[in-house]
């Protein structure tokens, strides 16, 4: 499978990069943070089906899938040849209400 990802997403990894790097973390740390986020992402490449089931009984459209790294949350959706990241969140946050323009 390949990985594509929406605008959204990318838009999500750039903001968890910058936010940890604003908070007195060391540079390493949010590079660190990005890769491990980066590596489980391209580990769907092999494993599409991996992350857990979400969202069907929330009415999306699609079957939305989440992948837990650390903290954080990887909403995607596999489709025939590849798979789409959508959303990349903190786990804290109210995820829900960030996903729905997305179904």
């Amino acid at each position: 499978y390949n990985i594509r990802y929406l605008e959204l997403a990318r838009s999500d990894l750039l903001g968890i990069a910058e936010y940890v790097n604003s908070q007195a973390w060391e540079r390493d740390a949010a590079n660190r943070l990005v890769d491990s986020l980066e590596k489980a992402i391209l580990r769907l490449e092999s494993f599409p089906y991996s992350g857990a089931l979400y969202g069907k009984s929330f009415g999306f459209k699609e079957e939305h899938r989440m992948l837990v790294v650390g903290n954080y949350l990887v909403f995607y959706v596999v489709y025939d040849d590849f798979v789409e990241i959508r959303r990349v969140i903190h786990g804290k946050r109210r995820f829900f209400d960030l996903l729905q323009p997305l179904s």
